[in-house]
């Protein structure tokens, strides 16, 4: 993925001299979703030096607070950049022990189970726009966070300070809680979806928003529709909610669409038979 790039670094190293790079470190579709790239952060600054950069800017998160383990990325960022020999499980572990407390194995355990689910699979390539649909945050992985955090707010439950960081650090699975696995189920009536019962997160969604308020999150992802975490709260499921559906016939084909989700498709049918398949459904 990255050869051509590799390439270009190379080639600039041979005819100049004065060689800086603009990195990006961070994923700004969704910047509170777990993205496991603390790993590659000093084998990425250590071949930019061997290729004769003399200057490095790493871009994180520069527009809200509470991005996915901020803190700690900017630590380890920081540790590498002075002395790019610096050993990254001593730069994580030394900031979770001074950061979180009794609550810093749980935590430290949960960044390995996250690392170690991508990096598992050498055909995965996490990019700075990846979606919650990326493919290392499996159901087993999301199930293990949650245990782990649940034992890490335990654990610093009498420390008002300490709690709220685990708990920011915690927003991350929740976030991706929200849009994989949560999300209301609608069953189609009288022209409408209708929100099934028992379907609805907004007890998670509720929670998530009372951490994310009192760290100070103002955005979800750098820009676009539902930036901002005002306009990312209101577009979550609400209970009872329900859509208009818009029905669009030419021929045999007749598609249903939503509008109050931008136009959205919820049904495609061709001669009375559906062309998409359902969420949940088998293949």
């Amino acid at each position: 993925f990255n050869k051509t790039f590799v390439d270009d670094i190379r080639g600039w190293n041979e005819i100049c001299d004065r060689l800086h790079i603009w990195d990006y470190v961070i994923n700004y579709a969704h910047s509170i979703m777990p993205f496991p790239n603390l790993y590659v952060l000093k084998p990425n600054i250590q071949f930019f030096i061997n290729n004769g950069v003399t200057g490095i800017y790493e871009e994180a998160c520069y527009y809200t607070k509470g991005s996915e383990l901020q803190e700690l990325r900017s630590y380890v960022m920081a540790k590498l950049l002075w002395d790019p020999s610096y050993d990254t499980d001593k730069a994580i572990d030394e900031f979770c022990a001074a950061y979180y407390g009794a609550a810093a194995p749980f935590v430290r355990e949960y960044i390995n189970v996250i690392h170690q689910s991508a990096q598992s699979n050498p055909d995965m390539h996490v990019r700075i726009y990846s979606p919650p649909t990326a493919g290392y945050l499996t159901p087993e992985v999301i199930e293990k966070s949650v245990a782990l955090f649940d034992k890490a707010e335990a654990a610093v439950r009498d420390d008002a300070k300490l709690l709220h960081r685990v708990q920011v650090a915690r927003l991350p699975i929740m976030y991706t809680q929200i849009a994989l696995g949560t999300e209301a189920s609608f069953a189609e009536k009288d022209g409408a979806l209708v929100q099934q019962a028992g379907t609805d997160p907004g007890d998670l969604v509720a929670r998530f928003e009372k951490i994310a308020r009192a760290e100070g999150i103002t955005r979800v992802r750098e820009g676009g529709p539902q930036a901002s975490l005002d306009a990312w709260l209101e577009a979550r499921p609400k209970q009872g909610r329900k859509l208009d559906l818009e029905t669009l016939q030419s021929g045999d084909l007749k598609v249903s669409v939503i509008p109050g989700l931008g136009g959205r498709i919820w049904s495609a049918t061709y001669k009375g038979r559906e062309l998409l398949r359902k969420v949940g459904e088998p293949g």
